[in-house]
């Protein structure tokens, strides 16, 4: 496989040419550029956490102050009047939270996302009344953010780290999941008892290194192709 250099370099150039995040006087994330207030506080785009999910330029470890600075404009945005809490921004809640290690405030999203925007079939809705729907409209962004949240509450990763049970709810004492995709083609299996992990089976299709987190505690390791590694909470 080649490598085109010269768009890599005009790409790298453009980056460094990009604002960087930066936190406002209110403690927020900063939408703009400049540190505005928004014209409309309650309103259902949240475009620049896009840093925090699906991209990972915010983490409570990497960027704590910038994740505080995210759960901020999150705060803020549920408590302004007339908050537009519609089926995707419930959505967009419970994987801000899972990614923000809150697993109990991410559940409380997935519950609002069932109970207030979701029709009998699970099927999710814009409430009518919001953006000028007359009535509600089905819209799916609710039902694939909806399982993106229960995904990312039980497994994250990012390439080189696989992290289990990150936001795992204090409601969810016990269970199991199977079939989770990873970054780097691996497939997880977990369960837990007792709010704590009590097994996990990783699976990896090609020869490979991967740090596997869970909680405080991470661990390196290597896998031959078509291999399948099991690992304990020790």
């Amino acid at each position: 496989m080649g490598f085109d250099t010269h768009l890599r370099e005009r790409i790298e150039a453009a980056r460094s040419r990009l604002a960087p995040l930066r936190i406002g006087r209110h403690g927020q994330l900063q939408e703009w550029l400049y540190d505005f207030d928004e014209a409309e506080p309650a309103h259902r785009h949240t475009s620049h956490l896009c840093a925090l999910y699906p991209e990972r330029q915010i983490g409570p470890r990497s960027t704590p102050e910038l994740a505080e600075a995210a759960e901020i404009t999150i705060e803020r945005r549920r408590g302004a009047p007339g908050w537009e809490r519609t089926e995707w921004v419930e959505a967009n809640f419970t994987v801000y939270f899972a990614r923000l290690l809150n697993g109990d405030k991410a559940l409380a999203h997935l519950r609002g996302l069932i109970a207030d925007a979701s029709e009998a079939n699970l099927m999710s809705y814009s409430a009518g009344g919001v953006a000028g729907a007359r009535q509600n409209i089905y819209s799916f962004d609710g039902n694939a953010g909806g399982t993106a949240g229960i995904a990312e509450m039980l497994l994250q990763s990012d390439g080189t780290e696989i992290e289990l049970l990150p936001a795992l709810p204090t409601r969810w004492r016990d269970g199991s999941v199977r079939g989770l995709r990873a970054r780097g083609g691996y497939t997880v299996d977990i369960s837990w008892r007792d709010g704590r992990l009590t097994n996990a089976g990783i699976h990896s299709p090609t020869t490979a290194t991967v740090r596997v987190r869970y909680q405080d505690d991470t661990v390196e390791l290597a896998f031959a192709a078509d291999e399948e590694v099991v690992i304990g909470p020790e």
